[in-house]
């Protein structure tokens, strides 16, 4: 995890203009695009990115209730982005429980 924090350290000015240019070009094909505020809890300066923490006072992504990745060896992760955060595994617990669980 480490790793992937220094990768988003050092990349942040060019993650912060791509994110610019996706809303953008969303927008102007009249598509709604959330993007996280957020990267491994590394700040992403844009007003028009969603607040993926601190909604509603906890630490939860809104994207969790219309978006779930299920990979092939059943790990659930809340998004299609590159993720590294794995809620749950649907070989361990249902798919309420993952979804519902403290590690949203």
């Amino acid at each position: 995890m480490d790793t992937f924090k220094n990768i988003v350290k050092s990349s942040i000015n060019n993650i912060s203009k791509e994110f610019e240019q996706t809303i953008s070009i969303m927008g102007e094909a009249g598509l709604t695009c959330l993007l996280p505020s957020q990267i491994s809890g590394i700040p992403i300066n844009n007003s028009n990115l969603v607040d993926t923490h601190n909604t509603g006072g906890e630490m939860s992504c809104p994207a969790i209730r219309n978006e779930l990745v299920v990979y092939h060896n059943m790990d659930v992760a809340p998004c299609n982005m590159f993720n590294p955060y794995i809620l749950g595994n649907l070989h361990d617990n249902d798919l309420n429980s993952i979804i519902n669980g403290e590690k949203k």
